[in-house]
This record gives structure tokens, C-alpha cells and sequence, in this order.
């Protein structure tokens, strides 16, 4: 329950424009985020492998993977119809607040 709040807070705080312009608190919450969502993922497949039957797990995982591999070749699309140019600059500050919520979703 620690690694789920602190990594949900983390993002939530990141798609705040206010914090994302202070280089340090940007730094920290990155670093919160991306120490707490592997911890996270492993306890997640751990629930995952004893809750379910062994056919129910695989279809599962077939769906999901399936799934997840097609959402990994659009999103290079979606980020960049998401900016308005090719800079860094480009971002719209709403629009980088949405792919923020976005990545909390997945």
C-alpha cells in the first residue's frame, strides 16, 4: 500500500504545472516514481499468479500483452500529435498534464 501511494502521489504532483517548473522537485518526484513502480509491478504479478487458475492467467496475459504491445506502437503517435511542434518547448501545459494522468492510468 506504501509503493502504490507514494508512486500515485508522485505522478499526480508531476501533472501539476507549478511543480514540473521547479528543477529539484521535478528531480525528486521522477526518482519516487520510478523507484516505487518496480517494487509495485512485482507484488502486482505476485497477486496476479496466486489469485487466478492457470487458464484463466493465460488468457489473461495473452489479452493484456496484446493489448499492451499494440498501445506501445501508438504511442509514439499519440505523444507527438499531443505537442504542438517537435521541441521540447512544444508541450501545452494541459496537454502534458493529460499524457501525465495517462501514464498513471496504465
Amino acid at each position: 500500500v506504501g509503493y502504490a501511494m507514494v508512486a500515485s502521489v508522485s505522478m499526480n504532483l508531476l501533472a501539476q504545472k507549478g511543480i514540473r517548473s521547479n528543477p529539484s522537485s521535478l528531480g525528486l518526484l521522477i526518482f519516487a516514481a520510478k523507484v516505487t513502480f518496480g517494487p509495485l509491478n512485482t507484488c502486482i504479478s505476485l497477486m496476479k499468479l496466486e489469485a487466478f487458475a492457470t487458464e484463466v492467467r493465460v488468457y489473461a496475459f495473452a489479452a493484456i500483452s496484446t493489448l499492451a504491445k499494440i498501445m506501445c506502437i501508438m504511442a509514439p503517435t499519440i505523444v507527438e500529435l499531443l505537442k504542438k511542434d517537435s521541441s521540447a518547448e512544444g508541450w501545452n501545459s494541459s496537454n502534458l498534464s493529460m499524457y501525465i494522468y495517462c501514464l498513471m492510468i496504465s
